[in-house]
């Protein structure tokens, strides 16, 4: 604790000037010892590149005003509380509560598509944007899409939201006048590949006190450990397993698609999985049940590549006056769940206003009202 306290003290007294990459960004507000106790590891396991190739603008917007100093006064304020976890003005990283959907993330969007298709929307499965048709200015008149079943169709809209990686939005227009530099940054954007492993157990192993995982999620900040996080999904609802005795457990590895474990067959990732769990003690490989293996492509979009010059792909797209960039990878930013949502809902309350202008999408979870505090239940 001396040495944490000492080297918080030391980058408090002398910080980094001027800020300009990840690694700086951390150890200013956290000291050396934390950041490469805690930080360091873990977050380039994310990216795949070293903290100091990502700009400080990732940490401004991830982590925001969050530090030591916060996080005590949390602590001791906590230590006095009633036992109701109040999240108003609370850092989200704090929060000590919140509430989960019965079955999983993936209810909420079930319940979304219901909704669209009660008001007479209808959603395309297993159909691909393969182009998208501008009038020769600044306005989209219809996207081409193909279905292994139904072959090729074009759909018309007056209004068009995208939430499909930047890269491919640009690299698919037809039409619009975006010009070759803009198509050059949006071709050299990065991003980060998502694989997870599903791994059933007849039990998940004790923690240290010979206690049963209380955990939702761990991070895995060890480099020897290829893993970056495991899911407790039985932790986070118990509706998530048939047999409350059996653990479910979601262990997450970073790539990017051409390395070698993302190549491998499934039967492959899953003996890694399973083995690296098992190394640092939350199973036994004799009680493992059932194991799968989901690919995400383009989960993260990333901060470095051509990300520094995006703003000028930025001002291109939302000059096509009905195209609606929204989400993590319409906007190539890395943003929470909840704001990736209201990106969508500011962009919806734009058009019902007549409102013409698009700064307000891009200024959620970038201005003080967007930190990551709650003002009010």
């Amino acid at each position: 604790m001396t040495r944490i306290l000492s080297s918080y003290i030391r980058a408090k007294l002398f910080p980094v000037k001027p800020e300009e990459n990840l690694a700086q960004f951390f150890i200013n507000r956290f000291g050396r010892e934390l950041y490469e106790t805690f930080f360091k590891d873990y977050t380039e396991k994310v990216w795949g590149v070293p903290c100091e190739r990502i700009p400080a603008d990732w940490g401004r917007q991830r982590v925001k005003d969050l530090d030591i100093s916060g996080m005590l006064k949390h602590a001791v304020s906590s230590v006095f509380s009633t036992g109701k976890h109040n999240r108003r003005n609370t850092h989200t990283s704090l929060i000590e509560q919140f509430l989960y959907p019965k079955y999983g993330p993936g209810q909420m969007w079930e319940t979304v598509a219901g909704e669209v298709e009660r008001l007479g929307g209808r959603i395309l499965f297993n159909t691909s944007v393969i182009g998208l048709e501008g009038n020769g200015n600044d306005r989209l008149l219809g996207v081409n899409t193909f279905n292994p079943l139904t072959g090729k169709a074009t759909l018309e809209g007056d209004f068009f939201f995208s939430t499909m990686p930047v890269k491919e939005l640009v690299g698919q227009m037809k039409n619009i006048p975006l010009g070759p530099e803009v198509k050059d940054i949006a071709e050299k954007l990065e991003y980060r590949d998502f694989l997870i492993v599903g791994i059933l157990v007849s039990k998940l192993s004790p923690d240290s006190d010979n206690e049963p995982i209380r955990d939702n999620w761990l991070y895995i900040q060890d480099n020897q450990v290829t893993a970056g996080r495991v899911q407790f999904f039985n932790n986070w609802s118990p509706f998530m397993v048939d047999d409350p005795e059996k653990g479910w457990i979601g262990v997450e590895y970073f790539c990017n698609e051409p390395d070698p474990f993302w190549q491998s067959d499934d039967e492959s990732i899953k003996e890694i999985a399973i083995k690296e769990m098992e190394m640092i003690g939350l199973l036994r490989k004799e009680e493992v049940l059932d194991s799968l293996v989901v690919k995400v492509e383009k989960a993260y979009p990333s901060y470095y590549g051509a990300y520094d010059r995006f703003g000028l792909v930025r001002e291109s797209l939302d000059r096509i006056e009905n195209l609606y960039l929204i989400g993590r990878n319409g906007m190539h930013r890395y943003n929470n769940s909840d704001h990736s949502m209201l990106t969508a809902m500011t962009a919806v309350k734009n058009i019902l206003t007549g409102r013409n202008d698009k700064s307000n999408i891009w200024d959620i979870n970038i201005g003080d009202e967007y930190h990551e505090e709650i003002d009010g239940e």
